[in-house]
């Protein structure tokens, strides 16, 4: 039996394909000698994890996400002197305190999602060094969020805008910092 029930949903074909797409990058990183098409196909997987832990709007802080990133921080640090960007769960942490402040009564207003995407492209920036794929983790997550509220239709459109920007911003971003998005070019 599944955990929730005994059909497999599209939240699981989603996890799912986020984890192959981990395994995917894991391979290209350590056993294909940072091989970019199969880091290009395993970046897919960020995308849809923080999609996810915007739409189960599950925001309780996991406190072992941030020991664990931590932890994992410190190893590579240690092991390959390569202290930042801060591992990727510390990213997740950091966007559950954001998602959980969101005020669900701005859904209808366009300009708050304006100037939260004008913010989030600032603080990109100032914080893509310093933290895994920056402020591009809670453009997925609130697009998640957005798209399990969707009732009306200037929900959804601004809805799938924000989700359009989203992935046009992370594909730029990935071109200019990992170059990983353009291996076919």
């Amino acid at each position: 039996l599944y955990r929730y029930g005994n059909n497999v949903n599209s939240y699981d074909i989603a996890k799912f394909v986020a984890i192959f797409f981990m395994v995917i990058d894991h391979v290209g990183v350590f056993f294909a000698f940072d091989n970019q098409l199969l880091r290009a196909l395993g970046r897919l997987a960020f995308p849809i994890f923080f999609f996810l832990i915007g739409y189960s709007k599950h925001f309780k802080l996991r406190w072992n996400l941030l020991l664990l990133g931590t932890i994992i921080t410190i190893i590579w640090g240690t092991i390959l002197k390569h202290w930042l960007p801060l591992d990727i769960l510390i990213s997740a942490f950091l966007v559950k305190i954001i998602l959980a402040r969101i005020n669900k009564e701005n859904l209808n207003n366009f300009r708050f999602f304006f100037v939260i995407i004008l913010a989030l492209i600032i603080l990109n920036i100032v914080f893509f060094p310093f933290i895994s794929y920056g402020t591009i983790g809670v453009m997925f997550a609130i697009c998640g969020w957005l798209k399990k509220d969707c009732i009306t239709k200037s929900q959804e459109k601004i809805c799938n805008f924000f989700i359009l920007f989203s992935i046009i911003f992370d594909f730029i971003t990935q071109n200019l910092f990992f170059k990983a998005g353009l291996v076919f070019s």
